[in-house]
């Protein structure tokens, strides 16, 4: 699957885990049962995890770029 036609979310997270946080930034937006409590998945990431995150959100924006969106 072509990176752009992936949603920014999926491409940007994948393989991480998520927390239970109705606004969850990684799993997004969640129904029912969770918690109030603030996201703090980016924050308590880890070195390799940033890293990665860095390097998906390049690829991202540069894609945009390409595309002539901005």
């Amino acid at each position: 699957m072509d990176v752009l036609e992936e949603t920014p979310r999926r491409h940007l997270f994948r393989g991480f885990q998520g927390c239970s946080s109705h606004g969850c930034i990684v799993a997004g937006p969640k129904e029912g049962a969770g918690t109030n409590s603030v996201c703090r998945c980016v924050e308590m990431a880890s070195r390799s995890q940033l890293t990665l995150l860095g390097q998906r959100l390049g690829v991202l924006l540069t894609g945009c770029e390409t595309r002539g969106e901005s």
